[in-house]
């Protein structure tokens, strides 16, 4: 019997991510997303947030005719990693609203 063994990564993730840099601002701070998806975001920022913290941050989407468009969230912190530069956190979405 002959057993072989695969060593692909499989993504555990439950939504598709994209790489989209958008503005995020939160009450005592901000950064840039680096990667969205229906169910997360994960943001690059100078602030270290914990794990399990609750926060409500703003999503800026630029509009060429400066129009705009605000997005409010609120997730849960599940991950943060410190990186070079600062932190890169994964949140978990718990709520969105655009907003003019």
């Amino acid at each position: 019997m002959e057993i072989r063994y695969s060593h692909q990564l499989i993504e555990k993730r439950a939504a598709s991510r994209y790489s989209v840099a958008l503005l995020v601002e939160f009450e005592h701070g901000g950064g840039w997303t680096h990667d969205i998806s229906i169910t997360g975001v994960c943001i690059e920022t100078d602030q270290q947030l914990a794990c399990g913290f609750a926060i409500r941050f703003f999503l800026h989407q630029p509009d060429p005719q400066g129009w705009g468009i605000r997005v409010q969230c609120r997730g849960l912190v599940v991950r943060a990693e410190q990186t070079l530069d600062g932190w890169r956190v994964g949140v978990m979405m718990e709520g969105i609203r655009f907003e003019g």
